[in-house]
């Protein structure tokens, strides 16, 4: 069982053969705009469908959603309950951004069922750092799809996070946030990307006009 999913979920699952409109563009206050592609969201669309499916029918676990008074990440969302049941949080301001939590709960739990390869038949199983990173671009196509195509409402930790997926700075963002979680991967980055951090900092400041999350801001910057 699931909780009732948001108003993205109604969009996927009424869709049926019809075609989807055409995605529009998405602006972000800096003016970065992006650019989604039909076929693409098409794919996105009848994988999403697919899932809620699964999400609504599937009686082995149970996804409960919870109104919160602020704004988390999707890996911060989410709360073990029981071993077949979570509780995703989600700010009750931006209700929109629920199926997205949903949706990173299910794979997640999909994956200790050992199930992941089912609906993220790319996931490098049994590499932890893989699998976090490949359900994360399906959570950010899924949010893609609502933005381009379902105009849900923007929200600053999807959209940060479909921005960094879209414009090659989703390692980048996974392990600025997320050090500690995956500090052997944050090395190797670091080696490989010398200059890494600065550039993701400077690009995310420019974007959003903050600093990303786990980077502290600056007093008088």
């Amino acid at each position: 069982m699931a909780a009732l999913l948001a108003p993205l979920a109604a969009g996927a699952c009424g869709g049926g053969q019809a075609e989807l409109p055409a995605p529009r563009p998405i602006i972000v206050h800096s003016g970065e705009r992006l650019h989604a592609d039909p076929d693409s969201m098409e794919e996105v669309h009848r994988w999403l469908t697919s899932t809620i499916e699964v999400i609504e029918e599937d009686p082995s676990f149970w996804i409960i959603g919870e109104p919160a008074a602020r704004s988390a990440y999707v890996w911060e969302s989410v709360h073990i309950v029981t071993p077949d049941s979570v509780r995703v949080e989600y700010e009750r301001t931006h209700p929109d951004a629920l199926t997205s939590h949903q949706v990173y709960a299910f794979l997640h739990i999909m994956d200790r069922q050992g199930r992941l390869l089912d609906f993220v038949p790319e996931a490098p199983v049994g590499d932890t750092y893989g699998v976090e990173k490949a359900i994360l671009e399906r959570v950010a196509d899924t949010w893609l799809l609502g933005r381009a195509v379902f105009a849900t409402s923007p929200y600053d930790p999807l959209d940060h996070l479909m921005y960094s997926a879209e414009n090659g700075w989703l390692d980048a963002l996974i392990l600025t946030a997320r050090p500690d979680e995956f500090e052997d991967r944050r090395e190797a980055w670091l080696r490989e990307n010398p200059g890494g951090p600065e550039a993701f900092r400077q690009w995310f400041r420019d974007t959003f006009d903050q600093e990303p999350p786990g980077v502290e801001e600056t007093p008088g910057e």
